[in-house]
């Protein structure tokens, strides 16, 4: 399954280069709770969020929580779904230069643009499949389809 058009939000990601390794995340909310718990999961190599809901300040909390829990240290890369409902009261919506701030600070290519989560366009993203993510202006991550086993 492939997942093209997406946008690099730093340096890492603007740079031609494959990064290889199995996709896992979800619901950022969900996951920044499970952090510091038994249900916390070991990082993955290629991290998916995505959110509903969630005000770009609370984003950004959520975010800057898993870097400074240690839970984004051994990434290779990072990957945005959608993140839908997050206006602000005044009806601006704050969370896509959030994202883009936050991928600044990161040594690994983050992008933006995987149509999974609870966006639009819900397709299926399957966790703990090898994943291939092709950065640069071409940016696309091939996920299988089917997980290995093993």
């Amino acid at each position: 399954m492939q997942f093209a058009d997406l946008t690099p939000l730093n340096a890492a990601a603007r740079a031609n280069q494959t990064v290889r390794g199995r996709v896992f995340g979800g619901n950022l909310t969900v996951l920044q709770t499970m952090l510091g718990t038994a249900l916390e999961r070991k990082p993955p190599q290629i991290l998916f969020l995505e959110d509903i809901g969630e005000r770009g300040y609370r984003i950004d909390r959520m975010l800057q929580h898993f870097a400074q829990a240690g839970a984004l240290r051994r990434l290779k890369a990072l990957v945005f779904g959608a993140f839908v409902g997050g206006q602000e009261p005044d009806g601006r919506n704050l969370v896509v230069p959030v994202l883009e701030r936050f991928a600044r600070s990161q040594p690994y290519p983050v992008l933006l643009g995987v149509s999974a989560g609870h966006g639009e366009y819900q397709r299926p993203l399957f966790f703990n499949t090898a994943a291939e993510l092709r950065c640069g202006r071409a940016a696309e991550l091939s996920v299988e389809v089917v997980p290995r086993s093993g």
